[in-house]
């Protein structure tokens, strides 16, 4: 979605080697490899997303893992924070940035044993976290034009806008509502 599209770009400019991103729809899988930070993209439906990373990781699992999508169990997707942690290095970082709507479970022992960090993040938390942002897109660190997928006219956000995210949200990202 948009917020793992923009926590790749940031984690390239934040010096990540190799970048990993698993995503279910065709859109944004596209868009991930046009923007062009992600090295590899990996689709759950298509493949077993931890024998793949882990296979580019000689089994030794990435140094970061950041969760995204939120969620927990999806019909044929594994829960997502779990995988986030079993993915992650020992010593390494899981970062939970997605909600979820219900509660999902994992085994401590894949922290403790590991000694991972699991870290939740939400939302910026201060001026100078916002500022950051704000300057990354001002001097074109981070490309936030290609995230936005359709523009509507303020009178028609809620019926074009917002409908249209409900109903194809697979194929949406951000919908700008011009205010002019």
């Amino acid at each position: 979605g948009p917020i793992g599209q923009l926590v790749v770009q940031y984690a390239r400019q934040a010096g990540a080697e190799k970048i990993f991103l698993t995503e279910i729809a065709t859109s944004r899988i596209n868009l991930a490899k046009k923007i062009g930070d992600v090295d590899e993209v990996f689709n759950p439906i298509d493949c077993n997303v931890m024998d793949e990373i882990l296979a580019r990781t000689e089994d030794q699992g990435v140094d970061c893992a950041i969760e995204c999508c939120g969620g927990g169990k999806t019909g044929m997707l594994e829960d997502t924070a779990a995988q986030a942690v079993e993915l992650t290095r020992a010593e390494g970082a899981a970062v939970i940035v997605g909600t979820f709507a219900e509660p999902t479970e994992f085994h401590f022992n894949n922290i403790v044993l590991m000694e991972r960090k699991v870290v939740g993040s939400w939302v910026w938390q201060t001026q100078r976290e916002y500022s950051k942002a704000m300057q990354m897109i001002v001097e074109g660190n981070v490309k936030v034009l290609p995230l936005i997928t359709r523009k509507v006219r303020i009178e028609d956000a809620l019926s074009d806008g917002i409908q249209t995210l409900h109903l194809h949200k697979d194929e949406h990202l951000k919908i700008l509502v011009d205010l002019t």
